[in-house]
């Protein structure tokens, strides 16, 4: 899909796409370098030997969380309530590559890493911790250190995932626990992903020339 929506008098162009791939994924790079000078004299007169290099760099991105930063608008909007049970909830985030810098298929990298779910009162089960069935607390989220939900307590699987050397394990994020049923009717499949995800650009310009 790649679909510009343009009207007689434009208020702004905005185009669709189904992905935005980066340049570099996640993980750790090396850059090889070599520096020679060449001595122009005849015969020369000094010539050093070339300089070598190597230098690692490495790309990063959320993985289990998100700053407000990283979040444009999202619906329903944190903390509302009415009726949305027609109405398709969305978020917006600012960096468009986001969903596509982590690789979940090697085969295709136009699938992304990452989804909203949404699930009914009532799928997610009370959490562990102290705030597990706090009426303060409806989500049913609960914090825990990272150890933690990548190895949880026996009878819970937790994600299948390796720690970067940058996770701290200490460090605690909210979770949520479902029952094994909830997730096979939740979670979509992998040829699924990649329409739950897109990219939208508008173009500016043209909003900045009618106010």
């Amino acid at each position: 899909m790649n679909t510009a929506l343009k009207s007689s008098e434009p208020i702004a162009d905005i185009q669709f796409s189904d992905n935005y791939l980066p340049p570099l994924t996640v993980g750790t790079y090396t850059i090889d370098f070599s520096h020679q000078v060449k001595d122009q004299a005849t015969p020369p007169v000094l010539e050093p030997p070339p300089f070598d290099k190597k230098q690692q760099f490495s790309v990063i991105t959320p993985r289990f969380d998100l700053n407000n930063t990283e979040i444009q608008a999202q619906f329903p909007a944190d903390k509302s309530q009415g009726q949305y049970d027609q109405q398709l909830p969305y978020v917006v985030l600012t960096k468009r590559a986001l969903p596509w810098e982590r690789i979940l298929e090697p085969s295709d990298p136009t699938i992304p890493w990452l989804a909203l779910l949404i699930f009914e009162e009532g799928e997610i089960l009370a959490g562990s911790s102290d705030n597990g069935t706090d009426l303060s607390n409806l989500t049913q989220t609960h914090t825990l250190p990272l150890s933690q939900i990548i190895q949880p307590e026996a009878g819970v699987l937790g994600p299948a995932i390796q720690l970067e050397p940058l996770d701290d394990p200490t460090h605690s994020y909210q979770a949520i626990d479902i029952a094994p049923a909830t997730f096979t009717a939740v979670v979509p499949r992998l040829d699924e992903l990649k329409y739950l995800a897109h990219c939208r650009e508008i173009d500016l310009a043209i909003s900045a020339m009618l106010n």
